[in-house]
């Protein structure tokens, strides 16, 4: 099954032969050494889509949650939230209502709580976080759970919340106490790796998501196509293209831009090496940021991700002067005119580009493009000689907010 097309002939724009013939060598090497990670076991997203287990798990519990309640408020940050959002935006279920709540604004917060009492009685929590200290996360939820309590009794809500966390988290031994249902984060899975795990799939699941179709999606992707990606992208970083665009042409997929954002930066930016990736939305950015990747610096490369069928058909009405080239088509080619006018733009201005072409926003090519994007970036830290899996400048930031917290 081949979800989707990637279109790289663009991507040689600006590349000397030299270079261009040394990217089979460095594939070949980053390949040795990603078998001896799979191997080890230290990096279990490799293995995610084909963990029938887990996935027999989440199917089962999200069934239960649905019978109970009609809406869950999911909370947790960066990894803990973006796949899952990513998800539900995509290709959202019918099953229940999803409110993900991640930042600690107060404003945002406030109108989680204002959910009326009786509608309490009917909302689901899933917590998530890896750790079990994150700070936004877990304020959040001690907040929100205070006033599920309020509303359904202290007694009661034990059976209204489920716990994500890793084993022997301080979080798992209190939520064991309180009596919550706990969901065990995969322990050899970094946050920004998990969202074919426990931590992105049962959210989307109870809400109604397919979310089987989305690991046979995932395992489709074999490693050769995310090791090109990877290895182009920093064949360009070292000839001066440190940024890299993803612009997907769907509003759909416009959180998974922001997924590939977080995983991209938390994963390569280290040891002063790293790209710096941007997340764009087209059409809405060839009327804002496409001016400056054409003239502007020649410093990005840039990633399209095409939808080659819509779920609607809608055509443009007749009879708007100036229009007359538009009117009777569908707007899907309105969006596939746009795509191809940016990259013929680029293209004639040197601008390197690619292309990811998919046929539908379907759960399995969701996530084939999630299993493609995780690979690409094992073998960029590969080329980097980096380790793409820690995030030390993250837990630093940490470190000095709490800081802060206990001096005032």
């Amino acid at each position: 099954m081949n979800l989707f097309h990637y279109y790289l002939s663009n991507m040689f724009v600006g590349l000397s032969k030299e270079q261009i013939s040394s990217l089979s060598g460095k594939i070949l090497r980053a390949d040795d050494q990603l078998e001896k990670i799979k191997q080890s076991g230290k990096q279990g997203f490799f293995d995610l889509p084909f963990d029938k287990v887990g996935l027999k798990i989440i199917e089962q519990k999200a069934k239960a949650v649905q019978k109970k309640f009609k809406r869950l408020i999911v909370i947790g940050i960066g990894g803990s939230d973006l796949g899952a959002r990513a998800i539900w935006q995509a290709v959202p279920g019918d099953k229940m209502e999803l409110i993900f709540l991640s930042n600690p604004d107060p404003d945002t917060v406030a109108a989680v709580l204002s959910l009326p009492a009786k509608e309490w009685k009917k909302t689901a929590i899933n917590v998530v976080s890896k750790s079990g200290s994150t700070l936004e996360t877990m304020i959040n939820f001690m907040t929100v759970r205070e006033r599920l309590i309020r509303s359904v009794g202290l007694k009661n809500h034990a059976a209204h919340i489920f716990v994500t966390t890793d084993k022997g988290s301080q979080l798992e031994s209190w939520a064991k106490k309180q009596g919550y249902d706990i969901l065990e984060h995969p322990k050899n899975v970094g946050g920004r790796f998990s969202v074919l795990s426990v931590v992105g799939l049962f959210p989307v699941a109870c809400g109604g998501v397919p979310v089987a179709k989305l690991l046979a999606g995932a395992r489709t992707i074999e490693i050769l196509e995310p090791a090109k990606f990877a290895g182009l992208q920093f064949l360009h970083y070292q000839v001066g293209k440190t940024i890299n665009v993803l612009m997907p042409y769907s509003d759909r997929l416009a959180c998974f831009a922001d997924w590939y954002r977080q995983l991209w930066a938390e994963s390569l930016g280290k040891n002063q090496l790293g790209p710096t990736p941007v997340a764009a939305l087209g059409a809405i950015d060839q009327h804002s940021q496409i001016q400056l990747y054409n003239e502007g610096p020649n410093n990005k490369t840039i990633t399209f991700i095409k939808v080659e069928k819509f779920g609607a058909r809608l055509k443009v009405p007749k009879g708007m002067p100036g229009l007359e080239y538009a009117a009777g088509k569908n707007f899907s080619d309105i969006m596939h005119a746009g795509l191809e006018g940016t990259i013929g733009a680029l293209t004639k201005n040197k601008r390197p580009s690619a292309t990811l072409s998919i046929h539908s926003v379907s759960p399995e090519a969701l996530g084939a493009l999630f299993q493609f994007f995780m690979i690409a970036t094992a073998y960029a830290g590969e080329f980097y000689g980096i380790n793409a899996y820690n995030q030390p400048g993250v837990e630093e930031g940490k470190r000095l907010a709490r800081l802060r917290l206990e001096k005032s």
